[in-house]
C-alpha cells in the first residue's frame, strides 16, 4: 500500500468534502483516489470515511487521525523543501560568540554571507574567552573565538591568529620604546578587565614567577571603558599588537612590546560538540578561518600550522 498517497487522498477527501473535489485537488481520478482510501481502511480495519446527504465526511475514527496525518504531510513536504533548499545554497541562523579583540571580524562575515549566502544569518555574541568557551560548551553558540596564553594546543579547536602582547599608555605619560621587560611593569598603575579574567590570570602568574607586583588600579567587563580610562589619566593597559593599532593608534598612544618573558596572545575557533553543526554554521566556521587574519592585521599573525 502506498501509504503516504493514501494519507494524502483522506485528507483531500475530507477537506474538500467530497471524492470528485478530492481528485480534482491532487490531479487523480475519483477511482484512484477511492482506491487509496479502501486500501488505508482494509489496512487500519475500519471506516475512516462515510457518505452523508452533502458528500462524504470522516468517521469518529477518521477524525481522531486526520490532524496526525496532516501534521505528517506537512513534516514532509518541510523536509523536501529543506532538501531543495540545501542545493540552492546553505540557509539558517549561526550563532556566533567571539571574545573584543577580534570583533571586526563579524562584519567582514556578514558582508561576505550577503554577497555569497543571503540566506545564511548571523547572530553574534560578545564576551570574554571563558564565557565563549562556557557557550561552547553547552550548545548556546555554534562557533566561538577565544584567546589562551600559551601555545599548547587546545582539544578540538584550531589556532587562527597569534600577537604579542604589548603595555601602552598616553604619549605625554608612557616612555616609549620597542620592547619592554616584563619586570618593569612592577607597580605600573594598570587598567585591565575584571576577573575572571583568562589575560589577567596570565599576567598574575607571570608576575608571581618574575616576583613582582602587578597594580591594577582600574577594572572593567567594559573594553570601552578601560579605553576611556587609558585616555583619560595616567593608567596604562596591556593588549595585543592588533588591538593597539585598531582601538589606539599611534597618534595618541605609544606602546612596547612586553618581553623577558615574550607574552602572546593565541585565539582559537572552536564549534560546540553538544549538538552537529549544520551546513550553515561550516560555511561561517571557513568564512572565519580565511579572514581572521585580514580583519586583525597590524601585528597578528597567521599560525605557522596554517600557513
Amino acid at each position: 500500500m502506498d501509504l503516504l498517497g493514501s494519507l494524502k487522498a483522506l485528507c483531500a477527501v475530507a477537506e474538500h468534502g467530497s471524492l470528485t473535489r478530492g481528485s480534482v485537488a491532487l490531479g487523480v481520478t475519483q477511482s484512484i483516489l477511492s482506491r487509496q482510501i479502501a486500501a488505508l481502511e482494509t489496512h487500519v480495519g475500519a471506516k475512516l470515511l462515510h457518505r452523508t446527504g452533502r458528500g462524504v465526511a470522516p468517521t469518529e475514527l477518521g477524525l481522531r487521525i486526520l490532524p496526525q496525518a496532516a501534521l505528517l504531510l506537512q513534516g514532509l513536504d518541510d523536509l523536501v523543501a529543506e532538501m531543495a533548499g540545501e542545493r540552492s545554497g546553505p540557509s539558517g541562523t549561526v550563532e556566533l560568540a567571539m571574545v573584543p579583540s577580534v570583533r571586526p571580524l563579524a562584519v567582514q562575515v556578514f558582508k561576505s554571507l550577503q554577497e555569497a549566502y543571503p540566506r545564511i544569518k548571523l547572530r553574534t555574541r560578545e564576551a570574554y574567552s571563558g564565557q565563549v568557551e562556557e557557550w561552547i560548551a553547552n550548545g548556546k553558540v555554534d562557533i566561538g573565538l577565544f584567546n589562551r596564553y600559551s601555545s599548547a594546543p587546545v582539544k578540538n579547536a584550531e589556532a587562527v591568529l597569534r600577537a604579542p602582547l604589548v603595555v601602552l599608555g598616553l604619549r605625554e605619560t608612557a616612555k616609549e620604546a620597542p620592547t619592554v621587560a616584563f619586570r618593569k611593569l612592577d607597580g605600573v598603575p594598570l587598567a585591565m578587565a575584571t576577573k575572571p579574567n583568562a589575560l589577567v590570570t596570565m599576567l598574575e602568574a607571570t608576575a608571581k614567577r618574575c616576583k613582582i607586583s602587578l597594580d591594577i588600579a582600574f577594572e572593567s567587563t567594559s573594553d570601552t571603558i578601560i579605553r576611556a580610562a587609558v585616555g583619560n589619566g595616567a593608567l596604562f593597559t596591556i593588549v595585543p599588537l592588533h588591538v593597539a593599532f585598531r582601538d589606539y593608534g599611534p597618534e595618541r598612544y605609544a606602546w612596547s612590546q612586553i618581553v623577558e618573558p615574550s607574552l602572546v596572545q593565541h585565539t582559537w575557533l572552536a564549534t560546540t560538540s553538544a549538538h552537529p553543526i549544520d551546513a550553515a554554521a561550516r560555511v561561517v566556521q571557513r568564512l572565519l578561518v580565511e579572514l581572521a587574519p585580514s580583519a586583525a592585521q597590524h601585528g597578528a599573525q597567521v599560525p605557522s600550522s596554517r600557513r
